[in-house]
């Protein structure tokens, strides 16, 4: 196999680019402006990373010359989708843009990459549910409330009649355990050390999962050649609050941690509250065990 990462400059895309570079898959990763730091290098030694902006560039256009060609017949191509638009209020409130990229474009993409041989794999999300009861499985109806959601659940619906063949990663709450401004971890370590109150929305309920396990299971799904829709997110669910007491007990810290009704955040788009997925399908597939938080927690402690 060898695999193309849409969207390798993101925080989960990057963590995929690296795992199957170590994992000896020959695999590139794109960036639209600014590559990446650190440099990652392919099987032929040289950058793994090439540019490639969703919004302008065909594909083809971008790739290293003969990069499919030399894959050979029995040798497929994934192309993982990260890139997106991903942030729920800026998605609302730059509708006309995130739905040009998130959407439009994505299914341009989509569809190039069929012309290609090129088996997608899509990274969507758990905003495509209501969130007023979890966990979801895959026969769970979809009911988008976000337009991050609405977004996502459109190109599901495109591919499933256009690219059946496809998978669909749906994740929930991504974190990492190393340190790194603005994801969730990082922000309350920071809060504890500073002394301040972590506020949580009342009654948020996830899946939090290390973006080393998304990695993993990409590997996973293409290894075995699947397809279909599958729900990638801890077997382990907290509601926000709980999780943010049992980091800070980790930790062997005190910090306030408080819940506030979800109009306490001012937020411009709505929210799913109960967000958490059914994994049984996905670990029936592959096998694979997912890190507990407080593995998690400890690698991040400890490094």
């Amino acid at each position: 196999m060898r695999f193309i990462v849409i969207g390798a400059s993101g925080f989960v895309g990057n963590r995929i680019l690296s795992h199957l570079l170590a994992s000896d898959y020959d695999a590139i990763g794109t960036y639209s402006s600014r590559k990446p730091e650190p440099d990652l290098k392919g099987k032929s030694g040289n950058s793994a990373f090439i540019e490639y902006n969703l919004l302008e560039d065909k594909l083809k256009d971008c790739l290293p010359k003969g990069f499919i060609a030399n894959g050979g017949r029995n040798e497929k191509t994934y192309a993982i989708i990260c890139a997106a638009m991903s942030r729920i209020d800026e998605c609302f409130l730059n509708k006309e843009l995130s739905y040009k990229l998130n959407v439009e474009r994505t299914i341009n993409l989509l569809y190039e990459l069929k012309e290609l041989g090129i088996k997608p794999v899509f990274f969507s999300s758990s905003q495509v549910f209501d969130g007023k009861k979890g966990p979801y499985t895959e026969k769970s109806k979809p009911a988008p409330v976000c337009e991050y959601g609405k977004q996502k659940l459109e190109v599901e619906r495109f591919i499933q009649k256009e690219v059946p063949d496809s998978i669909i990663i749906r994740t929930d709450k991504v974190i990492d355990d190393h340190y790194m401004k603005g994801q969730t971890l990082s922000d309350w370590y920071d809060a504890v050390k500073a002394k301040k109150a972590i506020y949580c929305i009342e009654g948020k309920t996830m899946s939090p999962t290390a973006v080393a396990d998304m990695a993993n299971a990409v590997r996973l799904l293409c290894e075995k050649n699947l397809s279909g829709i599958y729900h990638v997110a801890n077997t382990e669910f907290f509601t926000r609050e709980s999780l943010a007491k049992e980091f800070v007990k980790a930790l062997e810290a005190e910090a306030d941690v408080a819940t506030r009704p979800v109009e306490f955040f001012n937020f411009a788009d709505k929210r799913s509250i109960e967000t958490h997925l059914d994994s049984g399908k996905f670990i029936k597939a592959t096998g694979m065990r997912f890190t507990t938080m407080r593995e998690v927690f400890n690698r991040f402690i400890n490094k």
